[in-house]
């Protein structure tokens, strides 16, 4: 559908720009509606199924220390591998409880975010240090 849309789109300004130019002898009758455009679909999450989580643990020793720690930070977070690759050296922050949070800087959108983690996920930061 995407893109269906994104074809539509540029079909229609290429159709005003020929109007608007005069390169061809095309009718001024619009040819894309907005009702050609397929609609937004909402899309769900993907999750990744209990039983598949279940082996991850039971297996997470078999991978190298490292790794055991990223993947307890990527589940624990649910943050994208590219963000936790990028996390600062210094990611941690405590609240005013004495709680530690963790400091993701959102790229996109281009805000720091204050997640909160588990003391679980606290020492796999603190190892990977």
């Amino acid at each position: 559908p995407m893109t269906r849309g994104i074809t539509l789109i540029n079909l229609r300004v290429f159709h005003q720009i020929v109007l608007l130019e005069g390169w061809l002898d095309w009718p001024e009758k619009p040819i894309i509606y907005n009702s050609d455009f397929p609609r937004d679909i909402d899309k769900a999450p993907k999750y990744i199924s209990e039983h598949v989580l279940k082996q991850l643990n039971l297996h997470l020793h078999n991978f190298p220390e490292w790794m055991q720690h990223f993947i307890i930070i990527l589940r624990e977070t649910g943050r994208r591998i590219s963000e936790v690759c990028s996390l600062n050296f210094d990611c941690l922050e405590q609240d005013g409880d004495g709680d530690l949070l963790l400091r993701v800087n959102e790229q996109k959108l281009k805000r720091i975010r204050l997640i909160p983690i588990s003391k679980e996920c606290v020492e796999a930061i603190r190892a990977q240090q």
